[in-house]
């Protein structure tokens, strides 16, 4: 982020770019929690 002026925000892409590997892991790994439980809720009935 070199060409950003000292003192000014960030724009969003710029920073989203290298979290977004982050953010996609903790997203699927949520679902597949959520995917889990409910299959147990189910077994349980």
């Amino acid at each position: 982020m070199a060409h950003v002026k000292k003192g000014h925000l960030v724009g969003s892409p710029e920073w989203w770019k290298h979290l977004r590997r982050i953010v996609k892991r903790q997203f699927w790994k949520r679902h597949r929690k959520v995917e889990k439980r409910e299959a147990k809720d189910t077994r349980a009935w």
